[in-house]
């Protein structure tokens, strides 16, 4: 599921100069506004100065490179039709988490939501904060990595805002 949007990362970061946004851990004063995708037909809360790449399938937005700060909006190619198909397991065997991730239950907005708090696997040094749910049968993440770690809580406030933005538009 996650391997198809690495290597989307990947090739984005590695492509072209790049302007990037915030160069501090300061989000207080990060002025907001509504951004559109429209071949995934959302919109969402943004900052005009965020790096920003699309794909067909996903929205790369690099909010800050010190920390290192990303977001992801993405639609997941995947078989998941309902958030109860995404169980403790399913996520263990993606391998993207550290052992002892936490997975809790949410409602925004009238969304369910799957909210996964987690240390990468992969890069110790980085937090993950994931929102899985599902629109119109097609599964969604928007996925949130800060590193260093420590640098989470002063970004919470602004992931929380982000997602609760979140709307699909016909």
């Amino acid at each position: 599921m996650r391997l198809k949007i690495k290597i989307f990362i990947i090739v984005l970061l590695l492509t072209g100069p790049v302007a990037f946004a915030q160069s501090d851990n300061d989000v207080s004063s990060v002025e907001l506004k509504t951004c559109t995708d429209s071949e995934l037909k959302i919109q969402f809360m943004c900052e005009k100065s965020w790096y920003m790449r699309k794909s067909d399938d996903a929205v790369l937005a690099v909010i800050s490179r010190e920390p290192d700060v990303t977001m992801i909006i993405a639609k997941i190619d995947s078989s998941v039709r309902f958030l109860e198909q995404i169980t403790k397991e399913r996520l263990k065997v993606m391998n993207q988490y550290s052992d002892g991730f936490q997975v809790e239950n949410e409602n925004i907005n009238g969304k369910d939501i799957l909210k996964v708090k987690a240390f990468s696997s992969i890069h110790p040094s980085r937090r993950l904060l994931d929102y899985y749910f599902v629109n119109n049968n097609n599964l969604y993440g928007v996925l949130f990595s800060v590193d260093p770690k420590e640098e989470i809580e002063n970004f919470k406030y602004l992931f929380a805002e982000i997602v609760e933005s979140l709307t699909f538009i016909n």
